[in-house]
């Protein structure tokens, strides 16, 4: 799975844009029946490698998903991989974080994910 970057899909960028209701749920239209949840490619690679673990408050990693189980499985890979799993709601709240937003790729730590998250949806 991966985010539609505009430079590189701009006609799933405007698929997703006309849906309005974020890359997650076009996946999930994409993928009936599958599990879908927006978890890890909100954070680059190179983050989630290089802060891993890290003393104090640790990355992280949002994540939102209609199925609660796969849910709890993503947020226990997060949580296995040395981050925060940031659980954030329905597949849908997804939008909040896709690429673009403030707290696409942003280094956060899980408190400074819910203030951008809060902001963006206020």
């Amino acid at each position: 799975a991966t985010n539609p970057i505009p430079r590189r899909e701009p006609e799933v960028v405007a698929e997703v844009a006309a849906m309005g209701r974020g890359s997650g749920c076009w996946t999930a239209r994409h993928l009936p029946g599958a599990r879908v949840v927006k978890a890890f490619n909100t954070v680059h690679v190179a983050v989630l490698a290089d802060q891993a673990f890290r003393l104090g408050d640790r990355v992280g990693v949002p994540l939102a998903s209609d199925d609660p189980t796969a849910l709890d499985v993503a947020a226990a890979l997060v949580r296995d991989a040395g981050h925060a799993p940031l659980v954030v709601g329905s597949l849908v709240r997804a939008r909040d974080f896709d690429h673009g937003t403030p707290a696409w790729n942003s280094r956060a730590t899980v408190a400074q994910l819910q203030d951008m998250l809060a902001q963006n949806s206020a």
